[in-house]
């Protein structure tokens, strides 16, 4: 059985989504989103059709299979950056997929050597329903900042945008909705301005930390949740200074030992015949 589907979602990147209670929500509140950084012309709407056609005909597809869906004259408004007409022609097929994907209706499955296969949703999720119509964006985007707040509360709503890839304002707004309805309590803590937490969790947030037992070390791995969900990163790392060891260039986030916490430093692993170390 399939429990996670693993698609593009907030911030325009690739995520791993409940695919029961999640994946919906996520294609109905990007509208809510702040939308990607991905420039240039998209495929007109008779070449996205066609490419949904043969992505529902086939059930597992390679990028490939849309280039007969690629109409020439998108090719030549391509940006000429992106190389020879070849590789014009692998970059629109991958946005064909993009598209099926934001619309929930594909997904990536397994990798055949280096080339990723997507699945559509009935192939992938045969037994998945799929509620019609979607969620109202607002009221997906609530659940979803209630799912945020449960596990890494207390949070600002920089924290949420930067999370979800939202705008600040718009966030407010969530924040604005929920405190109508009594869910949402202010914490203070470090001197922080801002700071929001369910009101669900206010008496499990007033417990004491215990001691070393209760506080294990622990090993983080690349892009783990924890370093990904503030905005602020002096939760983890007070030394502003230490951050580009951990959140470095392109994008990569560091493997990090955890204690009581903090970041207290990076580790690798070697493999060293039938052992790791």
């Amino acid at each position: 059985k399939r429990d996670l589907v693993r698609t593009w979602g907030q911030r325009d990147t690739i995520h791993i989504y409940d695919s029961e209670t999640s994946w919906h929500q996520v294609v109905s509140a990007r509208k809510q989103w702040s939308a990607g950084g991905r420039r240039g012309p998209l495929p007109d709407l008779e070449s996205r059709q066609a490419a949904y056609e043969i992505a529902m005909k086939k059930g597992l597809v390679f990028k490939k299979d849309f280039l007969s869906t690629i109409d020439p004259q998108y090719l030549a408004e391509l940006h000429p950056r992106i190389g020879n007409e070849q590789a014009r022609a692998v970059f629109a097929c991958g946005r064909q997929a993009w598209l099926l994907s934001l619309d929930g209706n594909l997904c990536q499955s397994e990798k055949q050597g280096a080339r990723q296969v997507y699945a559509t949703r009935k192939k992938w999720f045969p037994k998945l329903e799929w509620p019609d119509p979607l969620p109202d964006p607002q009221i997906a985007c609530l659940e979803l900042t209630r799912r945020y707040l449960k596990i890494n509360a207390p949070a600002t709503a920089n924290d949420v945008a930067h999370f979800f890839g939202a705008k600040v304002t718009t966030v407010r707004k969530w924040f604005a909705a929920l405190e109508a309805e009594n869910e949402l309590i202010g914490i203070e803590c470090g001197g922080r301005k801002g700071l929001k937490a369910l009101a669900a969790d206010e008496k499990e947030l007033q417990i004491k930390p215990g001691g070393a037992k209760a506080w294990p070390v622990r090993l983080l791995p690349s892009w783990d949740t924890l370093l990904m969900s503030h905005r602020d990163k002096s939760w983890t790392m007070p030394d502003l200074s230490e951050h580009p060891l951990v959140w470095r260039k392109a994008a990569y986030v560091s493997s990090v030992v955890l204690s009581r916490g903090r970041v207290v430093g990076l580790w690798k692993m070697q493999r060293k015949g039938q052992r790791l170390d």
